[in-house]
């Protein structure tokens, strides 16, 4: 799981994370970016992603996260 992931630090984690072979949960606030970014990762990297938009910093966008891992094995 990357929060934050469609900008800054949290960008560069997904896409090393995808470089190794891993397949994520990339969450953002920002719906238009983090799906362009989940359809890049998989693509370049040949991973499955899954894309959360939520804002972590609210109850409601913690809650989203975990309702959208609950039945993964989360690493």
């Amino acid at each position: 799981v990357v929060t934050g992931a469609s900008s800054g630090i949290g960008l560069e984690l997904a896409t090393q994370l995808a470089d190794a072979g891993l397949n994520l949960v990339i969450n953002a606030r920002h719906p238009d970016r983090l799906l362009a970014l989940g359809r890049d990762l998989q693509t370049r990297f040949n991973i499955e992603v899954k894309t959360v938009a939520a804002d972590v910093s609210e109850t409601e966008g913690i809650e989203k996260v975990v309702q959208a891992t609950q039945h993964l094995s989360v690493g």
